[in-house]
């Protein structure tokens, strides 16, 4: 479990997979301890948005191309990149706003 941390808000916690891959999307490293400085926060919101949006348009081509199985139905209740990102991107929002950095492995 990844624990991100705000002075601004509450922690956000996830699984160190999927922390990993939206940290890769902001050009982060998920190491032993990290930051997103507020300066980095308006790029790492659009990078998110902007993968979230690359991971909605490949789950619905793979979706169309599925046949109409058990496996299509397993696909779609599959959580996607925007919805695993929402909390941390709420995160980031509000610390934006208070100037505030958020810190991993603290």
């Amino acid at each position: 479990m990844i624990r991100f941390s705000c002075s601004a808000t509450g922690d956000v916690k996830m699984l160190a997979a999927h922390a990993e891959i939206l940290l890769e999307a902001i050009g982060k490293t998920l190491g032993e301890r990290g930051v997103i400085t507020p300066a980095e926060m308006p790029a790492a919101i659009a990078a998110l948005g902007l993968a979230g949006q690359i991971d909605r348009h490949a789950r619905q081509t793979e979706e169309a191309e599925t046949d109409q199985t058990d496996d299509a139905e397993v696909h779609s209740n599959q959580v996607g990149l925007s919805q695993r990102a929402f909390p941390l991107v709420e995160m980031m929002k509000r610390a934006v706003t208070a100037d505030a950095t958020i810190l991993w492995g603290i």
